[in-house]
């Protein structure tokens, strides 16, 4: 009995020292002996699959294909951190940019428009004046459209920024202080 308590525990000891990160399996015979092995019992064996993870508790991530990847360094998620950091400060001034474009347009606007009102305070009374008084509220309708069409675009681009801007702070690694 003792002998073969030894050869379980040595069995066990070595699936757990090597990290073993397949299937593994528990045998037991009719004789009442017990091996472990990475294929399958053979039937007239009792079976029992085993769940072993690494001794450090980290089971490495596994991709589409199966495959495990290796732990990522404490550089490697540090330069990780920083990057998204970075991408964050990017997206950051990106926002602003657009913001001031839509400033920057409003007083353009605002600008053109006021420049055309006072263009049609010289406006006489009588039928030129008149035309030309209707020739300059209708260039104003066109100046507003401009800029609006303009702003449209910019609005898309911030919603569009917002939305990376809000998945890229959400990635952040969490610090603590």
């Amino acid at each position: 009995m003792t002998r073969m308590l030894q050869t379980v525990t040595a069995s066990v000891l070595a699936l757990v020292a090597c990290g073993a990160a397949q299937a593994q399996y528990r045998c037991g015979r009719p004789d009442g002996s017990v091996s472990f092995q990475q294929t399958p019992c053979a039937q007239a064996d009792k079976s029992q699959k085993l769940d072993i993870k690494p001794a450090s508790g980290y089971a490495a991530p596994e991709d589409e294909a199966g495959t495990t990847r290796p732990r990522p360094t404490v550089e490697q998620r540090m330069l990780s951190g920083l990057e998204a950091e970075r991408r964050v400060r990017e997206l950051e001034q990106q926002v602003a940019d657009t913001e001031n474009r839509i400033a920057q347009h409003n007083d353009a606007m605002e600008r053109e428009i006021a420049a055309l009102r006072a263009r049609k305070t010289n406006a006489k009374n009588n039928l030129a004046g008149a035309t030309w008084e209707q020739s300059l509220s209708t260039e104003m309708q066109a100046v507003t459209q401009k800029y609006q069409a303009l702003n449209n675009v910019e609005v898309q681009r911030l919603r569009r920024q917002h939305r990376e801007l809000d998945a890229a702070r959400a990635a952040l690694p969490l610090r603590t202080p």
